[in-house]
């Protein structure tokens, strides 16, 4: 079920502040390539050291955005703990979400711009909006993922005016690696969105958002963070936040990019002391005759929304859905 923090991507078992999480170097022949038809490739992990999920190639015709909910189990029969995640996706690719959902669920794949059943049933365990990603762990780090789990990848992709499917085809490549060691203490994924969001037409508008880890009394430790908006946004910026003085205590996050924004890893990890919290400010510019608001379509709608993984853990590790319409 959704948990929330007041105004509040691997839901990942990471230690505190002394350890370093890092998006790493990989050889050459980790990397991802391509098949004859264009759609992306990874080399599969050895069979003692990881598993591979694939979903694809599906097509996505020109002039569409499609969006699917793809409901699966993993396919390990021993429970095991994580510690590198490799995504790789086709070009055209506006998100990928993996979530490990807490009900059962046919294996199917759903085509729908709404899901509520994965936000109200899910944990989300990391959201990707890059074309490749490789993320290690830090030593004693996990996520911890059941035999058979229950699993739904979420994808998005786009072949219309603001962003391109090149060769019509969307495809995901996930590589889980198990953790060389046990895990340490749980962390949480905070997913904060601001629904508020309405440009009128021919404007530049902002939105910002508070984001308060509500009852904390020690240190937390922010590992990594990634911003999400459309076509529209020219610059996501999140700053820490003193709130007993109301003062900014520096940016710490910024990205231009709205397709690809960058998944920024904190080495050592950001700390956030009790009475701080984060704020992040979004601006876009509206150069059309239609008036812009919230919405999962990325040629006619916006989004504002901040992915963020810190510890300690919330109720062991639940992912934070922090909403504000």
């Amino acid at each position: 079920m959704r948990q929330y923090l007041a105004f509040s991507t691997i839901c990942l078992a990471l230690c505190l502040t002394s350890c370093k999480s890092t998006l790493t170097n990989p050889p050459a022949e980790t990397l991802p390539g391509t098949d004859s038809h264009g759609n992306v490739t990874l080399p599969v992990p050895p069979a003692d050291s990881g598993i591979q999920i694939v979903f694809g190639p599906f097509a996505v015709p020109q002039g569409q955005e499609v969006q699917i909910d793809h409901w699966f189990k993993l396919k390990t029969t021993l429970p095991f703990e994580v510690g590198r995640i490799q995504i790789a996706t086709n070009l055209g690719t506006h998100h990928m979400n993996l979530f490990r959902t807490l009900t059962p669920h046919a294996d199917s794949n759903e085509y729908n711009f709404s899901s509520t059943a994965i936000w109200n049933e899910s944990d989300l365990m990391i959201e990707s909006q890059q074309h490749y990603i490789d993320w290690s762990l830090p030593t004693g780090v996990s996520v911890h993922l059941n035999s058979a789990e229950q699993m739904c990848m979420q994808v998005h992709y786009v072949n219309a005016s603001t962003q391109t499917t090149p060769n019509d085809s969307g495809k995901v490549v996930i590589n889980i690696w198990k953790a060389n060691g046990p895990a340490t203490q749980p962390a949480s994924m905070l997913f904060a969105q601001d629904t508020a969001v309405l440009i009128k037409p021919h404007s530049d508008t902002s939105f910002s958002k508070f984001c308060r880890f509500a009852g904390t009394t020690k240190p937390l430790a922010i590992y990594a963070m990634t911003g999400h908006f459309h076509s529209r946004g020219k610059s996501f910026v999140v700053e820490k936040w003193d709130s007993v003085n109301n003062a900014s205590l520096g940016e710490v996050y910024r990205s231009v990019a709205w397709s690809e924004p960058p998944f920024k890893v904190f080495d050592p990890p950001l700390t956030l002391n009790p009475g701080e919290m984060i704020k992040y400010t979004a601006n876009y510019h509206n150069d059309s005759d239609s008036t812009i608001k919230f919405g999962p379509h990325v040629e006619t709608q916006e989004h504002c929304n901040l992915f963020l993984w810190f510890t300690p853990g919330y109720l062991g590790g639940k992912t934070i859905y922090d909403k504000t319409n």
